[in-house]
């Protein structure tokens, strides 16, 4: 009789969920590629695999190539639960057992979660949680309006984005360090967007871009070309950011008016954009971005050239959804100044932009 009280004793001490207290680091939350959140105790780590008994779901074996982060449990982290229901509840894990997790939240409530009754649970960081309250990323935290920052787009992730109906663009991460833009003026111009980016430390990025555009302005015999490059570096993190940019280009069309053919040599001088975006409240963030630089205006029959400067600025409020995001706001482009009265003024146009993302990835 006495081995037998001994085995079960020793049956209930290895079971998975017996009472855990907060700060227990045997339990984790740990994220996947493919965007599935698994949380339970961690029963054996290999160098290439970890197995884990989900709370919700029981053993699982997962590849480590194919996890995207593992948080350890510990007494401060925080976690969203989902019921079935689809409530959400922020807190710390108070304790733990076969039939329930129990949840103290920041206002000191505890919750009695039941096993059969949560739909998911996941880890959440301090820009996840704002006021006690669960706070979603911002869907498009690699663009601005149409330039990128440095932050990168992870692998299979991306976004579609349809600004003043006429432009679309297509973004994926190929690797979780290099990205495609694919995009469209419809119907005369096409365009490619490759990005290279790189994290160096918390909260600072570096990256390079490019931009490649090819179409028909003005006439069928002659296609017109733009291309740029520009390297980056952004410091911030996906919801609160600045990115400084420095780069060169060539673009050329036809002068049809003056009968000569014509050459934007942009590379003379350098373009220098400025942008950033602050995220305001749970379902807004302002975003502005700013472009200053120069071209060459080079008339090849004429042989004339002329130097401009050129600066667009633009800030829009950038309205937020879990997957959608609609930008509403104001572009400033000036064209040139005036003299009037003995002053010098500054005219241009400010016409409104709005931009419509959509996260198509699982993450």
């Amino acid at each position: 009789m006495k081995k037998i009280y001994g085995y079960c004793i020793i049956l209930f001490l290895h079971s998975p969920f017996v009472n855990a207290q907060n700060g227990d680091t045997t339990y984790a939350s740990i994220e996947v590629k493919n965007g599935t959140s698994l949380f339970g105790k961690i029963i054996e780590e290999k160098n290439q695999e970890l197995t884990l008994n989900d709370f919700t779901l029981g053993k699982i074996t997962i590849s480590k190539k194919n996890i995207e982060a593992i948080v350890r449990n510990s007494s401060t982290q925080s976690y969203l639960f989902t019921t079935l229901q689809d409530k959400k509840i922020i807190g710390n894990i108070k304790s733990i057992d076969e039939k329930e997790i129990v949840v103290k939240t920041q206002d000191l409530l505890i919750f009695h979660l039941e096993k059969q009754n949560i739909k998911s649970i996941r880890s959440m960081s301090s820009q996840h949680i704002k006021r006690g309250e669960y706070i979603f990323l911002n869907p498009i935290y690699s663009r601005y309006l149409f330039g990128p920052s440095a932050i990168p787009l992870k692998k299979g992730s991306g976004y579609y984005q349809n600004t003043m109906i006429l432009f679309n663009n297509f973004h994926i991460g190929i690797t979780d360090n290099v990205s495609l833009g694919v995009g469209t003026m419809f119907p005369i111009f096409g365009y490619l967007s490759p990005q290279v980016r790189f994290s160096l430390g918390k909260n600072f990025y570096i990256g390079a871009s490019g931009f490649f555009g090819y179409g028909i302005f003005i006439t069928r015999e002659q296609p017109n070309f733009i291309g740029m490059g520009h390297a980056l570096v952004t410091y911030g993190n996906y919801e609160n950011n600045l990115t400084f940019g420095i780069g060169w280009g060539k673009g050329e069309f036809n002068d049809t008016e003056n009968n000569e053919d014509n050459d934007w040599d942009i590379s003379v001088r350098p373009q220098f954009y400025i942008a950033g975006m602050v995220r305001t409240g749970k379902r807004t963030s302002l975003v502005t971005e700013n472009w200053i630089g120069g071209y060459r205006y080079i008339g090849i029959n004429s042989g004339l050239y002329r130097y401009r400067n050129a600066f667009v600025s633009s800030l829009i409020v950038r309205i937020l959804w879990e997957k959608h995001s609609m930008d509403l706001g104001l572009s400033f482009i000036p064209f040139s100044n005036f003299i009037f009265g003995g002053r010098n003024y500054l005219y241009g146009i400010i016409f409104p932009y709005i931009s419509y993302g959509y996260k198509f990835s699982k993450k």
